[in-house]
């Protein structure tokens, strides 16, 4: 029988108080350790939400390198269509600092992290961030809200994470129903 995997993601989690977080994550083969997700992830490949519904971000980082890592940095740049004052910064591998700076730039940094490389500890190579924004009330139907974020490892070269993406919508859930006559029944 087929069956359908990414139901639980693609509507928001009720963790509404702020001291209960949920996280549910796709198991998946090998991938880049260094990524970004959101939760909702939305319906359908356009990844359809709702007006009005907050996205919360995960970025995962993890020292590939050669060496251990004294600080790790991450830039993301934000949606316009996203409210920089309802951001709410969250959990995290390691302690950190945050600033919002320019047009919507978010960046963590994360001061002497020690972060071994993946040879020597793979375990303890690994770290993350996650945050909460809301959509702006103005964001139109059919708007795509795309997010991306660099992560930088002491002074080398920035690696890339994937490029989230979620898509305004409206009146995308439909709910079929059908008439039972049963003859002989009053």
């Amino acid at each position: 029988d087929p069956f359908s995997t990414g139901f639980v993601n693609q509507f928001p989690q009720d963790d509404a108080n702020n001291f209960i977080d949920i996280d549910c994550e796709t198991v998946r083969n090998s991938y880049d350790p260094n990524d970004k997700s959101a939760v909702p992830t939305g319906l359908d490949v356009e990844h359809k939400i709702l007006p009005n519904t907050d996205l919360e971000y995960l970025i995962r980082f993890q020292n590939t390198g050669t060496d251990t890592a004294f600080t790790v940095q991450i830039f993301d740049t934000l949606s316009p269509w996203v409210d920089v004052m309802s951001l709410q910064v969250g959990a995290s591998s390691h302690d950190y600092t945050y600033e919002l700076s320019g047009e919507g730039i978010l960046k963590f940094r994360f001061d002497n992290i020690m972060l071994p490389d993946s040879n020597a500890n793979e375990a303890a190579s690994n770290g993350f961030i996650k945050y909460k924004i809301g959509m702006k009330t103005n964001a139109p139907v059919g708007e795509t809200i795309f997010n991306a974020a660099d992560i930088y490892f002491d002074y080398n070269a920035p690696i890339y994470t994937n490029q989230t993406f979620h898509t305004v919508g409206k009146d995308f859930i439909s709910v079929s129903t059908q008439e039972i006559f049963v003859s002989g029944a009053e």
